[in-house]
């Protein structure tokens, strides 16, 4: 009779250690599955912030080459602003009057403003996907 009592109480114990082992493994805030959604969502910021990453570089070199290269300068403030230099020539086009500065801005004045050009030989940032 007491090896009866013996192996009932250890098996009985041995039969909760596992249901509290499976409870922990398959059901609690620590989880197999809870572990497997949160690897998931750090791969998924990890991609993300590569890719930010990524573009925030393309961006920094296009502000750079933008900030060294005197042409590329003149035509963003002539996009921009309408300012140009004495003797340009200026095209004006229906419904193009974006960014035209007034002289109380500390640009041309309205009559004499000229447009902004068309802007397809200005560089612009690289394209976000």
């Amino acid at each position: 009779m007491r090896e009866f009592a013996f192996v009932w109480v250890t098996r009985t114990l041995l039969g909760a250690v596992v249901m509290v082992l499976c409870w922990v493994l398959f059901f609690g805030e620590a989880s197999v599955f809870e572990h497997m959604a949160t690897k998931r969502k750090v791969d998924s910021l990890a991609e993300r912030w590569a890719n930010l990453n990524r573009q925030n570089n393309e961006m920094l070199l296009w502000l750079q080459n933008l900030e060294r290269d005197p042409i590329n300068q003149e035509r963003l403030v002539a996009e921009e602003r309408g300012f140009a230099r004495p003797g340009t020539v200026i095209f004006r086009f229906d419904g193009d009057a974006r960014g035209i500065a007034t002289a109380a801005e500390g640009g041309p004045a309205p009559s004499s403003a000229p447009p902004p050009s068309s802007g397809a030989d200005v560089a612009s940032p690289p394209a976000t996907p």
